[in-house]
């Protein structure tokens, strides 16, 4: 699990898709409501 913080436009999504992508990674989002139901439940 990587949590990433920065302002605002500063390329943080864009950074952690690239990532994962590279390394053959799931991304998921915690703006996903279902991911965050998933992750307050765990």
């Amino acid at each position: 699990m990587l949590y990433l913080t920065g302002p605002r436009q500063a390329g943080k999504t864009t950074l952690a898709r690239a990532i994962a992508s590279e390394l053959d990674m799931g991304y998921l989002t915690l703006d996903d409501q279902a991911v965050l139901a998933s992750a307050e439940s765990d």
